[in-house]
Order: C-alpha cells, then sequence, then structure tokens
C-alpha cells in the first residue's frame, strides 16, 4: 500500500524507518528539521542574468525546454500558465514553420546533400580513428541533417511527436490499476533508480496542467496544418488508448482529431472540430468517473461478438456454420407513465433517470439461432448513478422480466448507492440556533425558519413545524424535512432493499451476472453481490461506504482511497469478484464467454452418460478456450466435454463454485485430492469448519451429474473422504478411483 503522507512542516526530511519496513501504530516514519526562513537581501552582483536571444533558433529552443520542463512537471501556477503555455505554443509552432530556422539563411536546408557529402566523404577513410575523429568532429551537423531529412514538415512532425512521447512515457506508467499499484509498479522497475521513480510522480502531479499543454498543441497542429494529421495518427491512437479519468480531456482530443481528419469536406463547413454535442459531453462526464458511458455498450457487445465469431472461425475453419451478419439484436425497455415495462425505441441519451435497461438477442456460435438476454447498467452521467425510486422501479421491473423468461440477467454497475438528497426549497432558507453563539462546537438548539420565510414554502408542504416563541421573537421550529420532490429521503432506501430482495430471487432462479465497471456503492454493492457471478475492472472498487465518510466516523484520515476498501485487491482475494480484467471491452468478451458456458434456459438437465474414465480424463483437457474463475482462492474453470458440457475442476472444492454450477445447472467433476480441512488457528479463526459444513449442503442440493475421480497416487482422508466416497445424492452421484489411498489420520499423526 502507498500512502501520500504531508508535513505541516517546512525543513529537512531524515527517514528513520527504512523503505519496505513493516509499520506499526504509532511508528515514527521520518523526522523533520525545521529551518530559519530567510529575511535578508540578496548581495548586489555585476553579473547580468542570461537573456535568451531573439534569433529565431534561440527562440525555437527556448520554447522547447519550457515545453519539455512543463511536461516534467514544472509548471508556473494559476491563473499565469494557460496564458503564457499559449504563447509559448505559437512561437514554437511558428519558428518550426519558419524556412529560416534551419541555418537562418537558406529557403530550404539541403540536408539530403549535406548527408550524401558526410557518407561518401567517410567512405574514403580507411583507418577505423580516422572515422571516429571524423565523425566525432560533424557529429553536430549530422544531427541537424537528421532533423531535416525529411524537410521542414518532416521536422516538425518530429518536434511534435518529442513532446507527445514525453506526455506518453509518464502517463501510461499510470493506466494500470490505481495510484497505490502504479507506483509499487514505478518502484518495482527503477528499483536502483528511485530519482527515476520521483520524477515520474513529480511530472504525474501535474497532469491537468500536462493536459492542457497536449490538447492545445494537438488543436494548433489540426487548426494550421491539417495534413500533418495523418502523419501523427499512431501517435495519436496512443493518446486515444489511455483509459484513466485524469487523461480523459486529451483522450477524447485525440480521437476528435483523428475522426476529423477522416471526414468529408462538406462535413466540416468552416470549423474546425465536432461541435461538443451532449452525448460527447456525457462521455466526458462517464470517462471522467473511470467507465463507460451507458449507451457505448450495446455497441461493445456487438464488437465482442464478433470478436468471439472470428476467434470460433479461426479454430473451427471447417465448420459450416457462418457468422451472422448483424450479430447483436436490441431494444431498450423503459417505464411508461404507470411504472409498467415496456420495449422501445429512443435515441440514444433521451433517458431521464439514472437507469438503461435492454433486451438483447446475442447470435454466438452456440446458439447461432440467438439467445436472449436481459441487460441493466447504471447511467453514472445522471447524478453520478444514484439509485432512487424509479431507478429501482426499473431494475425491479427488468429483473422480473428475465426471471419470467427464464433467461439470464446482466448488471453493469457504476453508481454511488441510494440517492440521499436535500429540499433545495428549505436548504438556502433555514437558520441555525446554537447553543452558545460564540462558540459553534458546542452544538445547536435546533433549525428554523422565520415567518417569512415560512410562507414562501408554506403551500409547497416540503416541511412540518411547529411555532415556537424563542429570543423574542418567533420561530417555525423544523421538526421533519421531506422535500417538494419524490424520491429523494428514505422512500429510497425501502425501494433499495426492494431490488436486493429481488437480486437474491434472480440468483435463485436464473443465471446472474455482473460487471462492476465503475465505482459501486452501497446498495450497488449488495446487488453485484447477490447477484454472485462478479467480473471486476481493475480500477473500479467496491464498497459499503466511501472511504471519506469513514474517516469522518473514525475521526481521523485512516484511508485514503477508495480502493483500500474495495479494489481488486481486496474483493478479488475474498471472492466476492471472480475475475478482474483490465477495461469494459474485456471485461464485456469475459462476461459473453462465461454466458456461453449455461444452458439456453433454466429448464435444461443433461443425462449422465457413465464413459471409460481414460476418455472422460482425455475429452475433459481439450485446447479449447475456457474462462477460469476464483482463480485467487479456489481453481475452477468451466470447460466444454464433447458435445455436452461441463462443470467445474476444482482444486480444491469451495462451497459457493458449487452452489453455483448446481444453480447454472452444470454437471459437476471432482478432482479429489485432499488430506482434509486444515485445523491451525487463523484456519479455525476464519471459520473452515463452518466453510467445510456447506460442502455437504451443496452437494446434497446438487441437481445435475456429479463424478468424483481419485486420480491415481491421490489422497482422501478424514472427513473429506466421508464427503466425496458415501453419495449424498441418489442417481447422480459416481465415483471413479486408480491406484490411489484413503485413511483416517496422516501416518505420523
Amino acid at each position: 500500500m502507498v500512502m501520500t503522507l504531508t508535513c505541516s512542516e517546512s525543513g529537512c526530511l531524515q527517514y528513520c524507518k527504512r523503505a519496505g519496513a513493516v509499520l506499526n501504530a504509532g511508528a515514527l516514519i521520518a523526522k523533520v528539521t525545521t529551518t530559519l526562513i530567510f529575511t535578508g537581501k540578496f548581495p548586489q552582483s555585476d553579473n547580468v542574468m542570461p537573456v535568451v536571444g531573439d534569433k529565431l533558433n534561440q527562440v525555437y529552443q527556448s520554447c522547447k525546454t519550457t515545453l519539455e520542463n512543463v511536461f516534467n512537471g514544472y509548471c508556473l501556477p494559476d491563473p499565469y500558465f494557460s496564458e503564457k503555455v499559449k504563447e509559448i505554443i505559437e512561437k514554437f509552432m511558428k519558428a518550426l514553420r519558419d524556412p529560416t530556422l534551419p541555418l537562418l539563411e537558406l529557403q530550404e536546408f539541403p540536408s539530403q546533400q549535406i548527408a550524401s557529402v558526410i557518407d561518401s566523404h567517410a567512405a574514403t577513410l580507411q583507418k577505423r580513428a580516422d572515422r571516429d575523429v571524423f565523425f566525432l568532429t560533424t557529429q553536430g551537423i549530422v544531427q541537424l541533417v537528421q532533423r531535416y531529412r525529411n524537410g521542414i514538415r518532416g521536422r516538425m512532425k518530429s518536434a511534435v511527436q518529442e513532446l507527445l512521447r514525453i506526455y506518453l512515457g509518464v502517463e501510461t506508467q499510470f493506466q494500470h490499476g490505481h495510484y497505490d499499484k502504479c507506483v509499487q509498479a514505478l518502484r518495482d522497475k527503477h528499483k536502483d533508480d528511485m530519482q527515476a521513480v520521483t520524477s515520474c510522480i513529480f511530472s504525474h502531479y501535474q497532469v491537468a496542467k500536462k493536459n492542457i499543454v497536449v490538447t492545445m498543441l494537438i488543436d494548433h497542429v489540426w487548426g494550421n496544418e491539417p495534413g500533418l494529421t495523418d502523419e501523427l495518427a499512431a501517435i495519436l491512437n496512443e493518446l486515444t488508448q489511455l483509459n484513466r479519468s485524469e487523461n480523459s480531456r486529451v483522450a477524447l482530443c485525440a480521437r476528435q482529431i483523428l475522426i476529423a481528419a477522416h471526414q468529408p469536406a462538406y462535413k466540416l463547413p468552416d470549423i474546425r472540430f465536432f461541435p461538443q454535442t451532449r452525448l460527447q459531453l456525457k462521455r466526458i462526464q462517464a470517462q471522467k468517473n473511470g467507465t463507460t458511458y451507458v449507451y457505448d455498450f450495446p455497441d461493445m457487445f456487438r464488437k465482442v461478438l464478433e470478436r468471439v465469431w472470428k476467434e470460433y472461425k479461426e479454430l473451427n475453419p471447417d465448420n459450416s456454420i457462418e457468422p451472422p451478419v448483424q450479430p447483436l439484436q436490441y431494444i431498450e425497455l423503459v417505464l411508461d407513465s404507470l411504472n409498467t415495462l415496456v420495449e422501445q425505441n429512443r435515441t440514444e441519451g433521451e433517458n431521464d433517470i439514472g437507469m438503461v435497461a435492454w433486451k438483447m438477442k446475442l447470435f454466438t456460435p452456440e446458439f447461432p439461432d440467438g439467445r436472449d438476454i436481459i441487460v441493466i447498467a447504471n447511467d453514472i452521467t445522471h447524478l453520478i448513478g444514484s439509485f432512487s425510486v424509479r431507478e429501482d422501479l426499473l431494475f425491479l421491473k427488468a429483473s422480473e422480466l428475465s426471471r419470467s423468461l427464464k433467461i439470464p440477467r446482466m448488471y453493469l454497475s457504476a453508481n454511488s448507492g441510494a440517492r440521499i438528497g436535500l429540499a433545495e426549497e428549505i436548504k438556502h432558507l433555514f437558520k441555525v440556533c446554537w447553543e452558545d453563539p460564540s462558540d459553534p462546537e458546542k452544538g445547536f438548539r435546533y433549525i428554523y425558519l422565520t415567518p417569512e420565510d415560512y410562507s414562501k414554502v408554506f403551500n409547497m408542504n416540503s416541511a412540518r413545524v411547529q411555532l415556537i416563541e424563542d429570543e423574542g421573537e418567533s420561530r417555525y421550529k423544523l421538526t421533519d424535512i421531506i422535500g417538494k420532490e419524490d424520491g429523494i429521503g428514505v422512500e429510497n432506501l425501502r425501494y433499495a432493499g426492494m431490488i436486493a430482495g429481488e437480486t437474491s430471487q434472480a440468483y435463485e432462479e436464473i443465471v446472474t451476472m455482473s460487471m462492476v465497471t465503475g465505482c459501486a456503492i452501497g446498495i450497488g454493492t449488495y446487488s453485484v453481490r447477490l447477484g454472485e457471478r462478479v467480473i471486476q475492472i481493475k480500477n473500479p472498487h467496491v464498497n459499503s461506504n466511501r472511504y471519506g465518510a469513514l474517516n469522518k466516523l473514525l475521526g481521523r484520515e485512516v484511508y485514503t482511497s477508495n480502493n483500500q476498501l474495495g479494489g481488486i485487491q481486496i474483493m478479488y482475494n475474498n471472492g466476492v469478484s471472480h475475475k478482474t480484467e483490465r477495461h469494459d471491452m474485456e471485461g464485456i468478451y469475459s462476461l459473453l464467454r462465461w454466458l456461453s458456458y449455461f444452458p439456453l434456459l433454466r429448464v435444461v438437465h443433461f443425462p449422465f452418460y457413465l464413459q471409460p474414465i481414460q476418455l472422460i480424463v482425455k475429452s475433459i483437457f481439450p485446447t479449447t478456450i475456457r474462462p477460469k474463475i476464483f482463480t485467487s482462492w479456489s481453481s475452477t474453470s468451466r470447460r466444454f466435454l464433447k458435445l455436452a458440457k461441463s462443470g467445474s475442476l476444482i482444486q480444491p472444492t469451495k462451497p459457493q463454485a458449487i452452489m453455483d454450477f448446481s444453480k447454472e445447472d452444470l454437471p459437476l467433476i471432482i478432482f479429489a485430492n485432499w488430506r482434509g480441512f486444515s485445523g491451525g488457528m487463523k484456519d479455525m479463526y476464519e471459520q473452515v469448519v463452518k466453510f467445510g459444513s456447506y460442502i455437504v449442503d451443496g452437494l446434497r442440493e446438487y441437481n445435475q451429474p456429479i463424478l468424483v475421480y481419485i486420480p491415481p497416487f491421490g489422497e482422501l482422508r478424514v472427513e473429506l473422504g466421508s464427503l466425496l466416497i458415501l453419495p449424498l445424492t441418489q442417481s447422480t452421484w459416481k465415483c471413479m478411483l486408480t491406484r490411489c489411498r484413503g485413511g483416517i489420520l496422516e501416518l505420523k499423526a
């Protein structure tokens, strides 16, 4: 874990703990020796500070150095920064366009000819020492020639690329995982050079100002040298791959330029950029929150399905099944005026609540005629994705539809939990009666409205009051604040509980899956957990509360980020999240691959055919693509077994996995080679006996065939032997073993 510690005093830092030392509560990490502030005057000096010359090459070099310093983190404070950097970029690009820059004399710098002369003369030198001296002498002019080998335009492209490459060199270090993880990766990469680590962090600290420089630079190139954008397409594409919210401004700008560069002239009448439409602004807002704009998810599903079909054809070139022209069909599900769920084709972004749902038909290699699913997603751009009454109702109705149709339900989570709002009409009117007006820290007695203010909200029925006389005046003491708008109070908690219960029921009846694409807070977290099958994107977190609220409750700054509470290092390791992915596109891919192992409807039962064990084992390990889950604390996977579907390969078994596979209607295969439950103090504290007993429940209730295979030289001991050898179910239980051992105790015991 990496925490930023701020010292309130200035001075020299002396470390008391080495890097990597274990810290206990109250440990002294470092001391600060305070320094005296200099209050005197500097002595007079006859030396004059160097002044940058006004020659073109001097101006160019000065501007280039200034821009490089900005990308290294050395920035002027606001409000001077933006104005100054705009002026510098103008001078920088003007100098690059000036044909006198190479030698300040010639219109075109003859770089090709000079390079040819240098190379020809070097070829006549026989001795290596003579060649070395010659190249050392001409090094400066050779470098200048290289810069202008492709003319002034090539030099301009090279100069812009160099600056953008400095920006990317730092920011790409902070794209994968949360900040703590990125800093740790930097430390591991530069173990012997901590200066490189601190320089990178120092530069990243000024990312907001660096973004301003990059966008100004790109805008200038597009506005004055539009043809150059084609030549810069490669590095602009790299900029669009930046996925952190702090880089969203640059990524969007680069994407707009690339799109605009390929538009016909008539689509850009006298404008240089696409207008910032409402959808674009929403995309920016979603990206700042570390997620995808909700209406872009259907297109993601389509692209992933195209990828799935491409992989399928590569693995099965002789198969006659052809990919569909349109692998995805979908229609939005909305609430009408009577809160009835209806299908409706409407323009993207027309939603007036923070929840969106679709009914989708996916055409996949497993089901080329199509399979239906319900997808429910938060809209982070609407009141930060919070759950209110209408959001909960849409979630409820869409989930109920999936249960009635017996089709899978996917939930894409990016929210801030239940909405707790304020009555705006009361907020700016109420006054406080303090216990001691001179010392507010002693608390308050009540809040109230004056008669004049109460008359403004009397007809709104947004508050309940009690008329009192206090401090020589009439006051309307506020006893209840209701608000004129519905959906801003405790009613949201009631409906949140309703969708939690619905999700729990859905998990029992259908296949439920979730992807945490943005943060998940409160009811968002429970809706994910109750659905069980969870894919978590690496940057978002899954929390019951935000870290700031916990710090206030604890009375001190204990936590520095939400990732400390619900990042993948917590939720993946404890089994709440079953798989992690770097970004949303890979997350959707994992969801669809996982979905491919489920029956079309929750009514399918597989026949149990007992085959020779050699054939079964051979069939379990074909060269097929398979999603692995629970890999951090239990190795499980879903695989195809010939034409039928196979269940889990568990090493060792976890009760949650058994319950999941049972509800997925998958046959279960257990490779048993266990020496019993661990019985140490830590294991007992973590309830190994309780969770071990859940295995009995899972196997007893399992509704599909179970095959237990004890491999050669495998062992079964103590309780696990009785669990797996004695059939807990009736006709669906088969056990196979070859050259294995069973016993009550270890030999040494």
